[in-house]
């Protein structure tokens, strides 16, 4: 594998990184009310949550 071939596979790594980070600027944060969600448990049962 040439030294050309590992950069340009680190700078889509690199790309790809920014991307998903890019992603969690826009989350929700703590107080936002959201919409109903469900939620698995310990034993793997499901749970509606809502306002």
């Amino acid at each position: 594998m040439s030294y050309f071939h590992r950069l340009q596979e680190k700078k889509i790594a690199a790309l790809f990184f920014v991307f998903l980070f890019s992603l969690s600027i826009s989350a929700i944060e703590p107080g936002d009310k959201v919409e109903n969600f469900r939620l698995l448990d310990q034993k793997g049962g499901s749970h509606e949550l809502f306002y």
